[in-house]
């Protein structure tokens, strides 16, 4: 049994479900008692850095469709592999997190955007769930099950990105000039 086999059937249990709890408000499902959200040590090399949660003409995917985004920021100065990382987002992804696929790579100082529009079959930085545009918790983990970094978002506006400025470090806040692939403004 492969390390993500094993990750999937550790999700589920009792334990490990408080840790990945996370806030939908749209769904009414709330984080678990005690409001654990896995908290990131601050040394992953990529971190979350830009979102869309309510996508109406910014940035088209392979399809034409304007769907949900999510921007991820590789902060070192050597490519890192993301094959095996998860993300998680909404309550279904808690149990069973999408994996980015082997071959996901992310240049020195570079962006990969991945579709959070619940068409896996697009293609593989498509996952399987979507974004709530009421705001919730997203969270990036390293292939071992680790946190590498989340974000709690408030509910979002069309085409405004919840973003990271300073690009891949700073607080997040809402920008009317979103730069999926890029360099936060």
């Amino acid at each position: 049994m492969g390390l993500v086999g094993f990750m999937l059937r550790s999700i589920r249990t009792p334990g490990l479900l408080v840790l990945l709890g996370l806030h939908c408000a749209a769904c009414g499902e709330g984080t678990p008692p005690g409001g654990d959200v896995p908290e990131p040590d601050g040394s992953s090399p990529v971190v979350l850095n830009e979102l869309m949660a309510s996508n109406d003409a910014v940035l088209a995917d392979e399809a034409g469709e304007f769907d949900d985004w999510l921007e991820l920021h590789n902060k070192s100065e050597a490519e890192v592999d993301l094959g095996g990382w998860l993300l998680s987002g909404g309550p279904r992804s808690a149990e069973e997190p999408f994996v980015l696929p082997e071959g996901s790579r992310i240049d020195a100082g570079g962006y990969l955007v991945v579709w959070a529009d619940d068409d896996p079959e697009q293609g593989d930085l498509h996952t399987d769930f979507k974004l709530a545009r009421v705001g919730e918790t997203l969270v990036l983990y390293l292939s071992d099950g680790e946190a590498a970094d989340s974000v709690t978002f408030p509910e979002q506006q069309a085409d405004i990105s919840w973003a990271r400025q300073p690009d891949g470090t700073g607080e997040w806040q809402s920008s009317s000039s979103p730069s999926p692939g890029a360099a936060n403004d």
